[in-house]
């Protein structure tokens, strides 16, 4: 499930069902630099790739999708007065 929500607790999101694929990421790699931009600089988010995979064993998980759920309680009353109580 991807919380796509950007605030509220859940309130948005889609849950994939498919086959995932695991493929071991042993160097730095496109997809993980452009990931880490969107938190970094470039050569910040370079330099994290690089010490991650120094550091961990990195897996990219890629999954074929068989079907999606997307839910939305953006406007559902009672989610929000549940959200309310917490």
């Amino acid at each position: 499930m991807v919380d796509i929500s950007g605030g509220e607790a859940g309130s948005r999101g889609v849950t994939i069902y498919g086959k995932a694929e695991l493929e071991p990421q042993n160097s730095p790699t496109a997809d993980a630099i452009f990931w880490a931009e969107k938190y970094w600089p470039k050569d910040k988010a370079e330099r994290y790739v690089e010490a991650m995979c120094k550091l961990t064993n990195l897996v990219k998980i890629a999954i074929k999708p068989e079907r999606l759920a997307l839910f939305d309680y953006s406007k559902d009353a009672t989610y929000h007065r549940a959200i309310q109580e917490v």
